[in-house]
C-alpha cells in the first residue's frame, strides 16, 4: 500500500520468479506504448480541430466577401472589397479587372501604377492558378489576382490560400461580369429613354405632313376633275368616252388614297411600338 501511494503501478515481492517478472514487464511496456498512441492520438486530434477551426475561419472570410460583393456596382467598389478580403489573411495583393475597353490595376500602393500593370498584364496569360516562389497567381475570365507573399513555411496554409484565392477570384469575375451586363442595361435604357422623345416628335411631324400631304392632294384631284369635265366640252369627245376617261381617273385617284391609307397604319404600328417601349422603361 505504501507503494501505491508513493506513485507506483506494480510490484513484485522477493524472491520474485524470472517469468512473473517478464510477464508484468511485458504488461508495462503494452501500458506505456498505448499511453503513447493515445496521447499522440489526442494531439492529431487536437491539431486537426485547429485546423478545421482555421479553415472555417478562412472560409468564412470568402462568404462575407460574396455577400459583400452583390452591393458593389463598380469594378473599383468589387476591387477593393477584394483587397480587404485578402488583408485579412495578413495578405499583399494587387488586382487587375478587364471590363469592355476598361481595365482597372489596384493594390494597396494605389491605381494603376505602371509597374503593376505591366507586372499583371505579364501573368494573365500563365495559367488558372501559377505560383512562382512567394507569388501565387490566380486567373480566372476577366481578372488577375496576384498574391506577394505566400506563406512558404507553411504548406498547409499554402494549399489553403490557393483554394479560397481561386474561390474569390471566380467569385470576382462571375459578379464582374454581372455588373458589366447591368451597366448594358442602364446605358441601353438611358439610349431608349433618350430615342424615346425624338421618336414621338419625328411621328408627330410625319402625322402633320401625313395631314398636310392629304389636304394638298385632295386640293389637286378636285382640281385634276374639275380641269378634265371642262377639256371635255372641247375634245369633242362622246359620253362614253368621257365615262371611261373619268372612271380610269376616279381608279388612279382611289390608288394614291389608298397608299396614303396605308402609311398612316404604318404611323400608327410605330406609336405603338413607342407606347410599348415606355411601359418597358416604367416597369
Amino acid at each position: 500500500m505504501l507503494g501505491y501511494e508513493a506513485g507506483g503501478e506494480d510490484f513484485i515481492q522477493k524472491p520474485f520468479e524470472p517469468a512473473e517478472l517478464l510477464s508484468k514487464l511485458h504488461v508495462a511496456a503494452r501500458i506505456l506504448a498505448e499511453k503513447k498512441a493515445l496521447c499522440e492520438q489526442a494531439g492529431y486530434a487536437q491539431h486537426t480541430a485547429m485546423t478545421a477551426m482555421v479553415s472555417m475561419g478562412e472560409l468564412g472570410v470568402v462568404l462575407q466577401f460574396l455577400s459583400k460583393s452583390f452591393a458593389c456596382d463598380s469594378m473599383e467598389e468589387l476591387a477593393g472589397a477584394l483587397l480587404d478580403a485578402m488583408r485579412q489573411y495578413d495578405l499583399q495583393s494587387a488586382i487587375q479587372m478587364h471590363m469592355g475597353e476598361e481595365v482597372l490595376t489596384l493594390s494597396a500602393n494605389g491605381r494603376n501604377l505602371p509597374l503593376e500593370v505591366s507586372v499583371l498584364n505579364h501573368i494573365q496569360d500563365s495559367g488558372r492558378i501559377f505560383q512562382f516562389k512567394s507569388r501565387c497567381v490566380f486567373n480566372y475570365g476577366h481578372v488577375t489576382l496576384l498574391v506577394n507573399n505566400m506563406p512558404l513555411d507553411d504548406p498547409e496554409r499554402c494549399g489553403r490560400i490557393r483554394d479560397n484565392g481561386a474561390l474569390l477570384a471566380e467569385g470576382v469575375d462571375a459578379r464582374l461580369r454581372a455588373i458589366e451586363t447591368e451597366v448594358l442595361a442602364r446605358r441601353r435604357r438611358a439610349g431608349i429613354e433618350d430615342a424615346l422623345p425624338r421618336l414621338y416628335a419625328t411621328l408627330d411631324g410625319v402625322q402633320n405632313n401625313y395631314r398636310r400631304n392629304c389636304f394638298e392632294l385632295t386640293q389637286v384631284m378636285i382640281e385634276f376633275q374639275e380641269t378634265l369635265t371642262k377639256a371635255y366640252i372641247h375634245l369633242g369627245l362622246m359620253e362614253r368616252q368621257e365615262e371611261m376617261i373619268s372612271s380610269m381617273a376616279n381608279e388612279f385617284m382611289l390608288r394614291v388614297v389608298g397608299t396614303q391609307d396605308a402609311s398612316l397604319e404604318i404611323v400608327g404600328r410605330l406609336e405603338g411600338l413607342a407606347d410599348d417601349l415606355k411601359v418597358l422603361l416604367r416597369s
